[in-house]
């Protein structure tokens, strides 16, 4: 298992957007404006897991929040219902203020890219059972 560093201004990369699966349960998203206001508050977020695989990468956990800011940087909804900053209701990722815009494209998230084609150690072996069955818990 490796460390990478995924920026959300990377995120509206076509190499970004093909490792998030088309599909998603509607039902088990995060409220849309939740995850951009952490964003905005700079609040930190869960390690993301990946696995290389003979087409690209995976994502193997935080699938619906990378889409959620994927969608939201694409101006896809407008902010509502936020418990912080009011001062953004009702804005879209282009109505924002350049420096607003700037701290959401600039914040960097942690990646553990998991390496399919070693031999997982016992420690490894045991977070991939764990993130399975978290992914199997959300579907």
């Amino acid at each position: 298992m490796r460390d990478e560093i995924l920026r959300v201004s990377s995120i509206g990369d076509r190499r970004v957007k093909d490792f998030i699966p088309k599909v998603v349960n509607i039902e088990k998203r995060l409220p849309e404006t939740v995850p951009i206001e952490w964003l905005l508050m700079q609040m930190p977020f869960p390690l993301i897991y990946a696995v290389y695989k003979e087409d690209g990468i995976q994502v193997l956990n935080c699938v619906n929040l990378l889409s959620i800011i994927a969608s939201y940087l694409d101006n896809n909804f407008k902010l509502s219902g936020l418990h912080f900053l009011e001062e953004f209701e009702g804005k879209s990722f282009s109505q924002l203020e350049p420096w607003a815009r700037r701290r959401i494209e600039d914040y960097t998230f942690r990646v553990h890219i998991i390496d399919s084609s070693s031999k997982p150690s016992m420690e490894n072996l045991d977070t991939l059972i764990h993130m399975l069955q978290v992914l199997k818990a959300l579907q």
